[in-house]
Parts: C-alpha cells; sequence; structure tokens
C-alpha cells in the first residue's frame, strides 16, 4: 500500500468500501494505540473510495457500525483502513448528522 500515491484514487471492486479508520481522543487528550480488531466502540470511518455498485453510500459519509467488528485494518501514511463489502457496514450516516465533541476529534 505504501507504494500507492494516493489512497482516494484507487480502483476498488464493485461492492467494495474503503473507510478510513478514526480513533478519536480520549479525555486525556491520548490516543490509544489500539486496532480496529480490539473492537473499540467509539472507533468510527470516514469512507474515501466505493465501488460502482455501492449507490446508497457516498464519499464522505460516517461509517458508524460494522459487522464483524474485527475486520483487518491497512497502514498507509501512519493511517489505518479498512476495505470491506457495502454488507458489512451496518451503519452510516451523513457527515451533517454525526457529532464530535472536542475530546473525540482525531
Amino acid at each position: 500500500m505504501e507504494r500507492i500515491k494516493d489512497i482516494k484514487e484507487i480502483i476498488i471492486g464493485e461492492g467494495e468500501v474503503l473507510f478510513e479508520v478514526i480513533h478519536p481522543k480520549r479525555k486525556s487528550g491520548i490516543i490509544l494505540e489500539e486496532k480496529l480488531s480490539d473492537k473499540r466502540t467509539n472507533d468510527y470511518g470516514i469512507i474515501i473510495a466505493k465501488g460502482s455498485a455501492v449507490v446508497d453510500l457516498e464519499v464522505g459519509d460516517i461509517v458508524v457500525r460494522i459487522r464483524p467488528k474485527d475486520l483487518p485494518g491497512y497502514e498507509y501514511h501512519n493511517k489505518e483502513y479498512v476495505l470491506t463489502s457495502r454488507y458489512n457496514i451496518a451503519i452510516v450516516v451523513k457527515p451533517a448528522n454525526f457529532s464530535l465533541t472536542e475530546e473525540l476529534r482525531a
């Protein structure tokens, strides 16, 4: 993945979705170095690419819940990404419908 110049420009399978995993800060301001497989409940994702058959989601939408919760992540330029089928994404909201308090901003 490190050889890819711009991950937002990749071409993925028609039913696939790629999203960046956001690990929010804690009240202490410390970001814990846990992976998605640790099943942290306050992680979320931002969709950065989608296949042509994914018509109900848009780039920039917020992934709130996936199934299963232990999907493998990929590291790219010190950020974590998940590539999964649309079927595995259970809850998505538009950015305008997602509230971030300061302590949760990554």
